[in-house]
């Protein structure tokens, strides 16, 4: 199974937005298989189970789901440390440290995530959310165009409303 999830900020609301795209049936089954013998068990040599950055990225979308952004950050820590090029693991943990309040390290990975990624409309949504917040009206407004530019070239009409909206707002805060 092929999973690609994004949490994402936007006017002070998470909101999940996932798409899933199931490209094979590997969902566990309880079926009738049965488990290997104590005897073949014992015998044979030990497999050692390494999450890869797919899994530990999935475990955090989990952990965010659930509201425990400390795990998920755990989580997307070890993701980037199995794969650093993610922009999507940037994405969500700069989601995790946001919710956690530790606005410099969301603001780096939503830069970061950009960097990797300069067409992740999710991010410059939240950069911007995050700009307003820390008074940067300018830096906020000019996210926002660019993420209501890329929204609407991904055919996204709602996320590009809300953030031409979010622009307005920020236009009027600014006068």
């Amino acid at each position: 199974m092929n999973r690609q999830y994004k949490v994402i900020l936007i006017s002070g609301l998470l909101t999940m937005v996932s798409s899933i795209i199931l490209t094979s049936s590997s969902v566990l089954k309880s079926n009738s298989m049965s488990l290997p013998s104590y005897q073949t068990a014992r015998t044979s040599s030990p497999v050692q189970y390494q999450p890869s950055a797919k899994t530990w990225l999935e475990r955090g979308i989990e952990e965010a789901v659930n509201g425990d952004y400390h795990a998920a950050a755990a989580n997307y820590n070890q993701a980037l440390y199995h794969d650093s090029k993610n922009p999507d693991t940037y994405y969500n943990r700069g989601v995790a440290n946001y919710s956690l309040g530790q606005y410099k390290q969301a603001l780096a990975d939503f830069n970061q995530a950009i960097k990797l990624n300069p067409l992740l409309a999710e991010a410059y949504g939240n950069r911007a959310f995050l700009h307003f917040e820390q008074g940067d009206r300018q830096r906020a407004i000019k996210d926002c165009k660019q993420a209501a530019k890329l929204f609407t070239l991904q055919g996204d009409e709602t996320a590009a409303k809300q953030m031409q909206a979010f622009e307005q707002t920020a236009r009027a805060i600014a006068k």
